[in-house]
């Protein structure tokens, strides 16, 4: 059997704007189709439009691919065709094994039915027999943990249990591709630890994943890889981390970013591709600056995005007195003062300024700010000059970090929108740990025996 479980090949899918429309086209499809004649399904008519255009990707055993878009970028209208709820217009999709979905919540459910007798209706419908579920019946109402609830109807159950008995019943299926769509979201976060745990367990036994989240915590600690989706597009495609960023700076583009680096990047024509590898500034290396820490490849992510709207610009930062470096090392537990200076371009009404540190895979460790500080800057004006101290002890065990350097503003609307954003600026490799432990951060905690 091939490794390869899901292939999507040039895969399109329009809808129409408008009911009447929709309705009447529908009609005549149906007639056209009765009547043997050609249907030119890969051309749009009047009022419709791609929800999904021209998707490619495959996905294999024991991989878990992310896809993350804004709201109304296609994913959903994607994970329906992979279900067969729609049919693409164009394009083919290719599956091999056994498939299960959860892509909405309640779905599969009977309202009337108790929530025991769902279980045997929502396993039939993932090709489990009612032998495999009489055997697992317990185990998935104990994974559910609704115990108190499953003789009553599914129409009075919360969000939430619904959430927990349709995952229940999902991951104990012999399932190949396991398809989540943000339903995770809904339960509670001893639900959704328990559910990632799972999921890390099924992807080591080669089942194979596709999730969709908003989680961006997410969808860079459990997939190998993302996709970035805008318009119905594919816009990036690559590394977890590198693709959370991606979304990032897409979503400061549609507020009026341009690259800081080169030319906008708020008006990129349709086939042009976010990247995350934009050619980067030099930085200045002092007397005293160690050999490099990073191989060549390695160097193309450190500083490899800046952007922003342009109406202020980081001029100078230092790192524990090192000037604009790129790279530093510190031992675990010391201090690290980060000094950033700006200038100020355009009118900014309420600025705010911060640091981000994330390991080399992108899981964030700890974000400062202006505003968590509750230091108000107040309206800025062309010419003025800012300055920032921020200073933290670097509790982290023995390794590679990132850090992000910010200044955003606060809009009328209340988003928070970036003004020059230098993407992991900053490598900080931290070692000689006090002790070794395991984990990321240094808690500093104590451990007392008594002998009884």
């Amino acid at each position: 059997m091939s490794s390869t479980v899901i292939k999507v090949e040039s895969v399109s899918k329009k809808f129409c704007s408008s009911l009447k429309q929709t309705m009447f086209y529908g009609a005549r499809d149906l007639a056209v189709c009765f009547l043997g004649l050609n249907h030119h399904s890969e051309r749009l008519r009047n009022g419709e439009f791609w929800a999904v255009d021209d998707i490619s990707f495959d996905l294999k055993h024991g991989e878990c691919l992310g896809i993350i878009g804004p709201n109304g970028s296609g994913k959903s209208s994607l994970l329906k065709m992979l279900n067969g709820i729609f049919m693409p217009d164009k394009g083919k999709i290719e599956i091999e094994g056994r498939m299960g979905s959860l892509i909405e919540v309640g779905a599969g459910f009977h309202p009337m039915l108790t929530g025991g007798e769902n279980v045997y209706v929502n396993g039939a419908i993932l090709g489990m027999s009612k032998n495999e579920l009489d055997e697992k019946f317990d185990k998935i109402v104990d994974f559910a943990g609704i115990e108190k609830f499953m003789d009553s109807p599914v129409k009075y159950y919360s969000s939430g249990m619904y959430v927990r008995l349709g995952f229940a019943v999902t991951v104990h299926a012999e399932l190949d591709i396991l398809i989540i769509d943000e339903v995770l979201a809904v339960g509670d976060v001893f639900f959704q630890a328990k559910c990632v745990k799972k999921l890390q367990d099924m992807l080591k036994k080669g089942v194979a994943v596709l999730l969709v989240s908003h989680d961006m915590g997410m969808i860079r600690s459990l997939c190998d890889r993302t996709i970035l989706i805008d318009k119905g597009r594919i816009v990036f495609e690559g590394d977890s981390a590198e693709a959370v960023e991606a979304y990032h700076a897409l979503r400061a583009w549609q507020l009026g970013a341009v690259d800081l680096k080169g030319p906008a990047v708020h008006e990129q024509p349709t086939e042009t591709k976010v990247t995350s590898t934009a050619p980067k500034e030099p930085h200045c290396q002092t007397e005293n600056e160690p050999e490099s820490l990073l191989t060549a490849d390695d160097k193309i992510k450190i500083g490899s995005q800046r952007y922003g709207n342009g109406k202020g610009r980081l001029v100078s930062y230092t790192i524990n007195g090192k000037e604009r470096c790129l790279e530093i090392s510190i031992n675990s537990g010391k201090k690290l003062d980060v000094n950033l200076e700006f200038s100020i371009e355009k009118a900014i009404f309420s600025p705010v300024v911060g640091i981000m540190i994330r390991t080399w895979h992108g899981i964030e460790l700890f974000g400062n700010n202006t505003t968590f500080a509750n230091t108000p800057l107040g309206p800025v004006n062309p010419g003025d000059s800012l300055k920032f101290q921020f200073s933290q002890h670097l509790h982290l065990n023995n390794g590679h970090y990132l850090m992000t350097l910010t200044l955003a503003e606060w809009s009328e609307k209340g988003d928070l929108v970036y003004v020059d954003r230098n993407v992991d600026a900053v490598l900080v490799q931290v070692s000689n740990g006090p002790f070794p432990y395991s984990g990321v951060c240094n808690l500093q905690g104590t451990v007392t025996v008594e002998k009884l």
